[in-house]
């Protein structure tokens, strides 16, 4: 038999990772658009927040990343298509106030306006 015609023991398994998509594209989109930065830039005051918690100057150590240092980044950019197809699932429950935030907020960060 289908899985889905046995029904599912532990719903929650297949919910946890849709509602898991938003908080990492929160943190990821101001982090790659500060380490996209040069010169004495600071989006966000993120690299003089950073260098006052820890011990080492992030803004020199930005300015001193090559192309190959953003790989990871566009990665996983790439695979922030995950994020999508979750918001997309997310925004077919309309009586759920949070599921509809949840899944409409990753399509305002991402521009795809073209989604409820």
């Amino acid at each position: 038999k289908p899985l889905l015609s046995r029904g599912i023991q532990l719903p929650r398994l297949l919910e946890v990772p849709l509602h898991q998509a938003l908080p990492p594209l929160i943190l990821l989109l101001p982090s790659l658009t500060w380490a996209s930065g040069s010169s004495t830039q600071d989006f966000l005051g993120l690299g003089n927040l950073l260098s006052r918690g820890f011990a080492c100057d992030f803004i020199t150590a930005r300015n001193g990343s090559s192309w190959t240092d953003y790989i990871g980044a566009v990665i996983r950019f790439m695979v922030g298509g995950y994020g999508t197809v979750a918001a997309h699932e997310l925004t077919h429950r309309i009586k759920n106030r949070i599921a509809m935030l949840e899944g409409r907020s990753p399509f305002s960060i991402s521009c795809m306006q073209f989604f409820p």
